[in-house]
Parts: C-alpha cells; structure tokens; sequence
C-alpha cells in the first residue's frame, strides 16, 4: 500500500493579542501546525457565532500562518472575549482566548 499521514495533533495558537480603538477590535496571532497545512481559522467575540479568519498573505497555503484582522467591538461594558480556532488538513483544531479590557 501507499504510504500515508496519521495526524491527530492540533495546531498550536501562539502570540495571540487583540486591542480596541474607536469601535474596532484588532486581533493578531499564529498558527502552526507541524504536520499538516492550515485548512482555516475563526473567531468569536463574546461567545457569538464563529466568522471566518483569514491569514495576513491571504492565503492558506502553509502550515505556519499569521493572521491578523479587525472586527467590529461589541457595546458592551466591561471586558471583551476574543476566541480563535484554527484547523488542519485532517480537521484537527487548536483553540485559544484572550480578553481585551
């Protein structure tokens, strides 16, 4: 038989950040994944539905990508809740959080 790839090891998320200014949210990280190219990422504020993320080049063509996008800040008072997930060819996720104040 041919050979071919076992991988059941998620991506890792690092360096992830997120800033707000006038309204905006800006959100900046990484993912990589050592076996396997990056399929996709997403985000979620406050626990709402989960939009698409695209790299920084544009496009998912390798298995270490940086993104970075902005997003609309919800009017709320208090803390904000940024979420991202990125995926792999074999639907492997990683997922990480940080909080803007």
């Amino acid at each position: 038989t041919e050979r071919f790839l076992i991988d059941n090891t998620a991506p890792a998320i690092s360096d992830l950040s997120a800033s707000a200014e006038d309204g905006r949210i800006r959100v900046r990280f990484q993912a990589q994944d050592v076996a396997s190219k990056l399929t996709r990422a997403e985000y979620s504020i406050n626990g709402g539905d989960w939009a698409p993320a695209d790299p920084a080049n544009g496009l998912f063509d390798a298995g270490s990508l940086a993104f970075e996008f902005e997003a609309a800040a919800p009017a709320e008072n208090g803390g904000i809740v940024i979420a991202v997930r990125a995926y792999d060819e074999r639907d492997n996720v990683a997922a990480a959080r940080t909080v803007v104040r």
